[in-house]
């Protein structure tokens, strides 16, 4: 489903595919960083803000 999200361009679709396998996508970490480059590089998502000290605070 995801594939035809990226082909239709939807954001709003890849959001519900999203909310609907939450249970299956949390069971892994980095599903949701994939996910995430995904939304950057075919919808538009913007890149995740990162604290300027490296995430040492």
């Amino acid at each position: 489903f995801l594939l035809l999200a990226v082909h239709g361009g939807k954001l709003t679709v890849r959001t519900v595919l999203c909310e609907q396998y939450h249970t299956s996508l949390i069971r892994d970490p980095l599903y949701n960083e994939y996910l995430h480059r995904i939304g950057q590089l075919f919808f538009g998502v913007l890149p995740k803000q990162t604290s300027s000290c490296g995430g040492f605070l």
